[in-house]
């Protein structure tokens, strides 16, 4: 992690909560809104929280299950809502996989089945795009199932 995307991860002042929810009320999309409007808006939701799980803030001490959960649902939201943001969101979403791989969350056991159900249970998009099939590479390569259960 770079130095430059921590400050978030390192500002106490602000929960990792408080700044996702700060994010998805300023960029709310409107029927009332133009079309360039809404897509700066999904743009900006999109940067955000690629910002916050880039900062590594949902792996502070002060984030939870509930932080990541809103993240990762938010992003396969992005991607189901426009098409034209799936591959960017999922991008995120794999960082953020990655991110929780990598920590030492008491919930990322939790978080994880979360993501897999996210990704390959009921409600997930049919079919495989490229995007599943990168989550699906780094789950094999940072957790392979053992042949022998």
């Amino acid at each position: 992690m770079s130095t430059d995307i921590q400050l978030l991860a390192r500002i106490s002042s602000v929960s990792p909560a408080q700044a996702i929810s700060l994010l998805l009320r300023s960029s709310q999309t409107s029927k009332a809104n133009k079309g360039q409007e809404n897509r700066d808006f999904l743009f900006a939701r999109l940067f955000g929280l690629t910002a916050i799980v880039n900062s590594g803030a949902l792996f502070v001490s002060t984030a939870n299950v509930d932080d990541f959960r809103v993240v990762t649902g938010e992003l396969v939201g992005l991607g189901r809502k426009k098409g034209w943001l799936k591959e960017s969101a999922w991008y995120t979403l794999i960082s953020a996989v990655e991110g929780l791989l990598s920590s030492e969350a008491s919930w990322a056991e939790e978080a994880l089945t979360e993501v897999i159900d996210k990704a390959y249970g009921r409600e997930a998009e049919g079919g495989w795009s490229s995007e599943k099939v990168a989550l699906t590479l780094l789950l094999e390569q940072k957790r392979p199932v053992s042949a022998t259960s």
